[in-house]
């Protein structure tokens, strides 16, 4: 499993985790290539995000593809930052966001928290 934090504090070693998984092997210039393309900076750069989410709905009218959108033309790639999707999003995505987690893995203290947070995998 990987969490967008963790790849964060180790855009290499998530790009390393990810060839491993899909049984890619890299040699070192590919892996600096791939990293360099994947980052914050390189995004930034190439802005090719003009979609806006959620790009469908989910069948039980909790997402308003009118009002709840937060990616505008240019304004996916912010600073990268861990945690601050809270200050971009409406008090209701937020809210509707928090829920899922918890009905998804609440029933698991250990994993809801790597939800929230990333670091090591839970293993039980």
């Amino acid at each position: 499993m990987l969490h967008y934090s963790d790849i964060r504090r180790d855009l290499k070693g998530g790009v390393k985790k990810i060839a491993e998984f899909l049984e890619v092997d890299l040699n070192p210039t590919q892996l600096e290539v791939i990293t360099e393309r994947c980052g914050i900076e390189h995004m930034r750069k190439v802005n090719k995000f003009l979609h806006r989410m959620p790009l469908n709905t989910d069948g039980k009218g909790l997402w308003d593809a009118e009002k709840d959108h937060f990616i505008k033309n240019g304004s996916f790639v912010k600073k990268g930052g861990i945690g601050t999707g809270g200050l971009i999003l409406s008090d209701k995505v937020v809210a509707q966001w928090k829920k899922a987690e918890e009905d998804e893995f609440g029933h698991n203290p250990a994993l809801l928290k790597w939800a929230r947070e990333g670091g090591d995998f839970p293993s039980e």
